[in-house]
């Protein structure tokens, strides 16, 4: 269940959309929200927090960086055992339905096509959500 409790790390290269994207995510009530510029940095702090006992609750991350990819870590994070069922939305500017497919069969929760919108992060929340509680139920 995401809410305002919930840590999210915003994984994208460009620094303008890691402060579009916290600030949405600010003004939806997430209070906890760190950010990484790629997958390298990205998978230490995962790795650091897990180790701290305080574990991400969501991932919202880019396709295309440098040094490690987003489906690159995507993959890392499936592969780790705290984080293998946490949700993971692929944010990126790739629309053609191969992407979409790839991203999903790799392990991605969901799916958001650039340019995000307040609104398209809160359906993805939303649905996040509404899937935690069927599996609750």
């Amino acid at each position: 269940m995401i809410d305002s409790k919930s840590r999210i790390l915003v994984v994208d290269d460009f620094e303008l959309v890691r402060t579009m994207l916290r600030r949405t995510l600010a003004q939806l009530g997430i209070e906890h929200i760190e950010d990484a510029e790629d997958g390298v940095i990205a998978e230490k702090m995962l790795l650091k927090a897990a180790q701290e006992g305080r574990p991400f609750d969501v991932i919202l991350c880019d396709w295309n960086m440098p040094h490690k990819t987003g489906i690159e870590l995507l993959t890392a994070v499936r592969n780790n055992p705290i984080y293998k069922d946490t949700p993971f939305i692929m944010i990126t500017a790739e629309s053609e339905r191969e992407y979409v497919i790839q991203a999903l069969s790799q392990g991605a929760t969901d799916y958001i096509v650039k340019p995000v919108s307040m609104e398209s992060i809160k359906r993805k929340i939303e649905s996040i959500n509404r899937r935690s509680k069927n599996l609750a139920a």
